[in-house]
């Protein structure tokens, strides 16, 4: 009797193993392949990949402001749009979007099937010609041509330097090759001077060019002939902006004249101009002359 129930339960230590392994299988095997309508499928399994051969398109690449000035700050704008069937997965790539070799921004996204997504990037402009361009940095192994091109965009924009305004100083003129000549038209007493190109101890107060012809004390009068910046032009695109004339008499203004007999062109890049001055006996006749120039900010118009 011993035997027996000593027999039986050997048996039972043998079986216990061998169910437990069944029962884990069939849990795997169940798991593998569960009823579904329509049948099974594996795990993992989902919309395929989109295999269109055209995937995804630039529908807009922009500046805002569309012209912008030297050190603006502006935005680009580029917008993605995915081609792909309704039924695939979201498409993957990378993007960028770049002015020459200098990347402005990037990044990776997804875009779901028939989606749109916008990208954006600060640039600030700097002066020159700039191709900046935006769009698909993956090859989304698509068919060549049209197909691909569409997947980037590029802008040419030239930015041109501010210009700022100043007035012509004739001494730095006349150091940076000027010449300013005063001459008495026939022989005369009067004191015919200018101060064209004349050194000062600072800058301050050398942007009018002043002609004198003084014949106050005397009892004859006289002539001035002055021509100014001869031998000059100005430098780095620098361009007369305009001029203006400011008369100065004496007691008696009916009794001396002067005039440019050769002005400034405006527009152009030489400021040479010729004065003409005559005051009678006991009198004094001057005039001053002011260029105002316009050019490059950050830019010598001298040198």
């Amino acid at each position: 009797m011993k035997r027996r129930i000593r027999h039986s339960f050997g048996l039972l230590n043998l079986l216990i193993p061998t169910v437990l392994i069944a029962m884990l299988c069939a849990t795997q095997a169940g798991a593998q392949t569960p009823e579904r309508p329509g049948g099974t499928k594996t795990l993992g399994s989902g919309p395929p990949a989109c295999s269109a051969s055209d995937k995804v398109e630039v529908t807009e690449f922009s500046l805002n402001p569309q012209q912008p000035t030297a050190g603006q700050s502006t935005t680009v704008k580029l917008i993605l749009k995915s081609k792909c069937p309704s039924n695939t997965r979201p498409l993957s790539f990378d993007w960028d979007i770049n002015s020459g070799s200098q990347r402005l921004a990037g990044g990776s996204a997804q875009l779901n099937p028939g989606a749109s997504s916008t990208f954006t990037a600060n640039w600030a402009a700097a002066v020159g010609t700039h191709n900046i361009y935006g769009g698909v940095a993956t090859d989304l192994n698509e068919s060549a041509g049209a197909n691909k091109q569409n997947n980037t965009r590029q802008v040419t924009i030239t930015i041109q330097p501010k210009l700022v305004e100043q007035l012509l100083n004739h001494v730095k003129a006349k150091e940076n090759g000027a010449n300013f000549t005063v001459n008495a038209d026939g022989p005369t007493p009067c004191y015919v001077t200018s101060n064209g190109g004349a050194s000062m101890s600072t800058y301050a107060g050398s942007d009018i060019t002043e002609f004198i012809v003084n014949c106050y004390n005397l009892d004859f009068g006289g002539k001035g002939i002055f021509e100014a910046y001869s031998g000059f032009t100005l430098k780095n695109g620098w361009k007369i902006k305009s001029f203006a004339v400011e008369k100065k008499y004496g007691e008696n203004p009916r009794k001396g004249w002067g005039w440019l007999s050769a002005a400034p062109v405006v527009g152009s890049t030489n400021p040479y101009f010729k004065v003409r001055l005559w005051a009678e006996k006991l009198e004094h006749m001057s005039i001053g002359v002011k260029i105002r120039i316009e050019g490059p900010e950050g830019t010598n118009p001298y040198q």
